[in-house]
């Protein structure tokens, strides 16, 4: 998949059972969405013919994935959401009992 260079480091070498999580679909530009689900977090963008990967977002404490009661490994991320009235992600840690609310904004 072009792009995939970009992210790739990403999945190499991380923990078992860290891998792809969570898909959702951006109605307005047709773009497909998935969600890493750890070490790191990270969110990615597919282009509507799925053969691009046009962007990427650490899903970290930079970029607002932070909680005052849950380290930043305990983050693991579960399952996506688009939501297209307010153009955001909803993004549900399951391990650590969170809901955030993100930028669709890349």
């Amino acid at each position: 998949m072009a792009g995939y260079d970009a992210i790739a480091h990403y999945f190499v070498g991380g923990k078992a059972n860290k891998g792809l999580e969570g898909i959702t679909w951006n109605q307005e530009t047709g773009t497909i969405f998935v969600m890493k689900e750890g070490i790191p977090g990270l969110l990615v963008e597919v282009s509507p013919d799925l053969r691009t990967i046009r962007n990427h977002r650490l899903l970290n404490a930079e970029n607002g994935f932070r909680d005052a009661e849950v380290s930043a490994e305990d983050l693991d991320f579960s399952d996506i959401c688009h939501d297209r009235s307010r153009d955001r992600f909803w993004i549900i840690s399951d391990k650590a009992k969170r809901l955030f609310l993100g930028s669709g904004n890349f």
